[in-house]
């Protein structure tokens, strides 16, 4: 390599001069500004590292013994950064410790002073080389990965390791199957996979038609598999690359253009009731020529005034209708009739008398298809049939907005600690004293405070909502420690029911164990519920730790008194609807009575809240209710802070 093409080389390159004698320095400044574009100079290995940050460097040259940061440990801190920087070692003494360490950290070159030119030279050309190298690789990486991206836009791609498990899924994988698709062979319908395989595990490529599953969904699909082999000609993985023949959004696809290029459209969701149980009871397969016939039978009645029909697959169909010339009104008078036609139909399956029975959502809104999709949702947790559901997009994504909104409170509050306690008093009814205190969770933003209703629903959907549990009952045990007060803590069954939320409750009564005698853990029931051994578990083992349990809004679930079976709590927390009433409704009076003698009976204390007067509070002490808690004594506040 000549010096001329050299020098054009390393014309452009930054070099960073790391040496503590002046003498030194000021010679070989005068020689290296000769050879590249800039020369940023350092007098220690701390300044060198300094520089190295605030500047783009292509090249460290640097001496090894220096005061306050060696050039070796300069090094290994400077490619903590830059793993792939090139460095050069510089020294006045054959020091072969420094030399090997330098080798293990994968320095480029090695200069003895004095300096010898054509030493530097044929360093600089091996540098030349190995930077030649570094960008080569780059722009190859950088092919690879618009590769990649164009494989990934077209195709759907996984990959599955030699236990069949899939170990990547591409975006087009999830549009297509369902996130839950972890197995290959799930992928697949009908098909003889063992040949597949056979060829793959020789290391060859396979490739052929196959038909592809989604639930009761069937298509077709082109597909490629290769392994993946390591330097030994291992198997590691197998990668998949799919190009679907018989598309399973075609349907829909075609409604969308339909969609697109009508201005005046209605659009109609069906769905078959219970077609769920159908697939479950007869199979997918059965499921999926049911869904056939039934789209034959929809067709058969459909009305003069639809103008398109489309199966979606899994029992639900849509209708469109083009507006222009045609009443509105007129249209769904006969779309109504059409649906009271086909429920009174029944159909033979497979011997199994079945009464068909359609659900029907419409909309001609700019939203038509979105609104009518949230309709028939929303027909699915009613007693109604159809629905005329125009609108209804806005107002999701209206809400969805406000929740979003809510999600930034709420995690900006975290962060900034504005996830705060409010505190109520219980009193003793004997004494009128306080007993202890609520924690009631309140959140202080941008001037203003937001009670539970206005967050809690949207944190329960969030990853923030367990770091709303920990903050409370950290802020608990901050009372207790610092008062000695009692305080109870709200904790739903949903909660207890999220791994996150239990192993962090256990860590924080493990870490205050001291305190937990003073902490009440009030649990309100949720009907949502599943895992009924779990909240057993819990309650033991806290219950372990000497915290009390009580029941909140005792009187009002589903399943009171079998939770307090189960659950033996120390406080039955009487629910404030019948409190509140029980000076005007019997049924209130003489439920609070049976619950405060079965307490009492049962040795277990008794709290009534939304005490409201002392009219309340009076009744309530004549029917031995141990405490009372309400605005007849006094709000939540921030008593501690």
């Amino acid at each position: 390599m000549e010096i001329n093409d050299l020098l054009s080389f390393t014309k452009n390159l930054n070099v960073l001069f790391v040496e503590d004698d002046a003498n030194s320095r000021e010679e070989l400044i005068k020689i290296l500004e000769r050879f590249f574009k800039e020369v940023i100079v350092a007098v220690d290995g701390e300044d060198g590292l300094e520089k190295f940050k605030n500047n783009k460097i292509d090249l460290v040259i640097t001496d090894i013994n220096m005061p306050k940061l060696n050039g070796l440990d300069m090094i290994i801190k400077i490619k903590e950064k830059d793993p792939d920087i090139n460095t050069i070692i510089l020294s006045a003494y054959n020091e072969t410790d420094y030399f090997l360490n330098a080798i293990l950290l994968g320095v480029n070159g090695f200069l003895l002073k004095p300096f010898i030119l054509d030493q530097f030279l044929s360093t600089l050309k091996r540098i030349y080389k190995n930077l030649e190298l570094q960008q080569q690789k780059q722009e190859l990486e950088f092919l690879l990965s618009q590769y990649q991206e164009i494989v990934d836009n077209s195709m759907i791609v996984c990959k599955f390791d030699k236990n069949n498990n899939i170990t990547y899924k591409n975006d087009k994988f999830l549009e297509i199957f369902k996130s839950d698709q972890n197995k290959f062979d799930e992928l697949f319908y009908d098909e003889d996979l063992d040949k597949i395989v056979e060829t793959i595990n020789k290391k060859e490529e396979w490739s052929g038609i196959v038909k592809n599953r989604v639930d009761d969904k069937l298509f077709y699909s082109k597909i490629v598999i290769r392994p993946i082999l390591n330097e030994e000609r291992e198997i590691i993985e197998f990668i998949v690359l799919f190009v679907v023949v018989g598309d399973i959004l075609e349907q829909k696809k075609l409604l969308l253009d339909y969609i697109d290029y009508t201005d005046n459209i209605l659009v109609g969701i069906l769905s078959i009731v219970d077609f769920h149980n159908l697939r479950d009871y007869f199979g997918e397969k059965i499921a999926v020529e049911i869904n056939f016939e039934l789209e034959k039978i929809l067709k058969t009645y459909l009305p003069k005034s639809v103008d398109n029909f489309y199966n979606l697959n899994d029992g639900t169909f849509a209708i469109a209708v083009n507006l222009d010339n045609k009443s509105k009104d007129k249209v769904i008078k006969d779309l109504k009739q059409y649906q009271e036609t086909i429920n009174q139909l029944t159909i033979e399956i497979n011997a199994f008398i079945y009464n068909v029975s359609i659900i029907m959502a419409v909309s001609n809104s700019k939203n038509a298809l979105e609104d009518a999709y949230i309709g028939l949702n929303n027909l699915k947790d009613s007693e109604h049939i159809f629905l005329e559901a125009n609108g209804l997009a806005d107002d999701v994504k209206n809400k969805a907005k406000e929740n979003l909104n809510i999600i930034h409170i709420i995690k900006t509050s975290i962060d900034n600690k504005n996830i705060i306690s409010y505190y109520q008093p219980i009193i003793d009814n004997k004494t009128k004293e306080v007993a202890k205190y609520e924690s009631l969770v309140r959140i202080e933003y941008d001037n203003k405070l937001y009670l539970p209703y206005q967050f809690l629903d949207v944190a329960k959907q969030s990853i923030y909502y367990y770091k709303i549990t920990e903050i409370m009952i950290k802020n608990a045990f901050e009372v207790i420690k610092k008062f000695q007060k009692n305080v109870s803590v709200n904790l739903s069954e949903i909660d207890i029911e999220k791994d996150e939320i239990r192993n962090t409750i256990y860590s924080l009564l493990e870490n205050h164990q001291e305190y937990v005698k003073y902490l009440t853990f009030e649990i309100l029931e949720d009907e949502s519920i599943k895992k009924h051994n779990i909240l057993k578990e819990f309650v033991d083992k806290v219950k372990s730790y000497k915290v009390q349990i009580a029941i909140d809004d005792f009187g009002s679930g589903y399943s009171n008194f079998i939770r307090m079976s189960q659950f033996k709590p120390d406080i039955l927390k009487i629910d404030g609807s019948l409190i509140k009433n029980i000076n005007t409704d019997k049924y209130s009076y003489n439920l609070v009575k049976a619950i405060a003698d079965f307490a009492k009976y049962n040795n277990i204390k008794t709290i009534a809240e939304f005490v409201e007067n002392e009219k309340i509070f009076n009744t309530l002490k004549e029917l031995n209710i141990d405490y009372s808690q309400g605005y007849y004594f006094a709000k939540p506040q921030r008593i501690f802070k």
